[in-house]
């Protein structure tokens, strides 16, 4: 596997859970923002409500598909770089091995 292979499929697999990250960011400043204001924030509109107090509801509970791939996205991605990394040291061994013969 060359290095610029490896990068990219690291940066394809990894483009969800920033994608995630920036989501679940996103929205706790929009709801600080809300409730600096004093309103309520309605998490299935995505807004705050200055009329209605809306009950909280878990990122998890309204986003479950995007944490459940993103999830898996994270560990491919840790899997092909440690295997990036394996592969590198041990074709460094045998390189290092063949120069002592």
């Amino acid at each position: 596997m060359t290095l610029k292979f490896v990068s990219l499929v690291l940066a394809v697999l990894l483009v969800l859970p920033v994608m995630c990250a920036t989501s679940y960011v996103h929205e706790i400043l929009a709801v600080d923002a809300a409730l600096d204001s004093a309103a309520s924030y309605d998490y299935l509109n995505g807004k705050p409500d200055y009329s209605v107090s809306h009950p909280f509801i878990p990122f998890s509970n309204r986003h479950r598909t995007l944490l459940l791939t993103s999830a898996i996205s994270l560990t491919l991605a840790v899997g092909v770089a440690g295997s990036a990394a394996f592969l590198n040291m041990r074709g460094a061994q045998a390189n290092s091995a063949d120069g002592k013969r």
